[in-house]
């Protein structure tokens, strides 16, 4: 249409220019008037070049994860496009794996492409490389529990995430985690981390969970003042002194380490709930400072006879297992 006007106002101006005299600089003026008409051409062209551009095809290299963006868009055939995807939020791979495990899938390539995603949850598929998750400035919830992870480097500069979840991966280097300064929930149990220095300084932390990994010094974790709640069970622990001034801490799970001593959960006096099974601790009636608790998991301790008559006398509102 727009080509059509064009070349109907250049007939329309070669005959104004034409009836209006036969002077010598006629020819001039049409040749200048054809001459701006091409470039107007020229720039319609390009603008229609660069829609081509944008819409360039999106390959997804697993056919798994190109039938779930098929699904989130609702396209079941034909060329998947950047504008398809560009409109993504969210991503949730877990229906499917749930319902059938041939769905799964290792792959990531491509997903690069979905750069307005916010929510991505790709649980318990077979993934090792997430190189693809780097640039999505915008993602604020990513959940990859049960997937074959080791390195996260690409996770360091998504500093809008407030939830991570990477249970259940092969992970050992967290140092990628340094700088997510808005996390607030930080599910990390079942890898093989060590050092857990990278957290230090996660201030926003209201959750967090390092069960089932390989950890001897919790002091990162004495600067994390809005901690709420903290699973370090089955770990390398000799003591929970870093967590003293942790005040808001409610619940509080750290069973089957090597803990002798709680004395320093005096202050703790939001706990409702606190987990220690499986460790060597002999006295526990500094639980008596803690007037909101409700659940006690105390099973596999030599407690020694005051903590006994403690628990004996707990109210009834006050669930112990020992």
């Amino acid at each position: 249409m727009k080509k059509f006007l064009i070349a109907s106002l250049c007939v329309s101006l070669i005959f104004t220019l034409i009836g209006c005299g036969k002077n010598t600089n006629d020819k001039e003026s049409i040749e200048k008037t054809l001459k701006e008409a091409s470039q107007d051409k020229n720039t319609i062209s390009s603008g229609a070049a660069n829609k081509v551009y944008k819409d360039e095809l999106v390959v997804f290299k697993d056919k798994n994860l190109e039938n779930l963006i098929r699904q989130t868009i609702n396209k079941p055939t034909g060329d998947i496009v950047k504008s398809d995807v560009e409109i993504i939020t969210e991503v949730d791979s877990s229906p499917n794996n749930i319902n059938d495990p041939k769905l799964k899938f290792s792959s990531l390539s491509g997903i690069e492409n979905l750069i307005n995603l916010e929510v991505l949850r790709l649980t318990h598929n077979g993934i090792e490389d997430i190189t693809p998750l780097g640039n999505f400035p915008k993602l604020t919830y990513l959940d990859l529990c049960g997937n074959s992870i080791v390195n996260i480097d690409s996770l360091e500069k998504l500093i809008n995430l407030k939830h991570v979840n990477l249970c259940e991966n092969k992970v050992a280097n967290i140092d990628s985690l340094e700088k997510l300064s808005n996390l607030q929930n930080l599910y990390l149990s079942e890898n093989n981390i060590i050092d857990i220095s990278p957290l230090g300084n996660l201030n926003k932390l209201q959750s967090l969970s390092l069960d089932s990994n390989k950890i001897e010094d919790i002091e990162p974790l004495s600067n994390l003042l809005a901690l709420a709640e903290l699973k370090i069970d089955y770990n390398d622990l000799n003591t929970i002194e870093p967590l003293s001034n942790l005040l808001k801490l409610s619940s509080l799970s750290f069973c089957f380490n090597n803990i002798k001593n709680i004395d320093c959960l005096s202050n703790l006096t939001k706990l409702w709930k606190i987990s220690m099974t499986d460790n060597k601790i002999s006295d526990i009636s500094v639980l008596k400072n803690c007037p909101d608790l409700c659940l006690i998991h105390v099973a596999n301790n030599p407690l020694n006879n005051d903590s006994i008559s403690f628990i004996n006398n707990l109210p009834k509102s006050i669930d112990c297992y020992n």
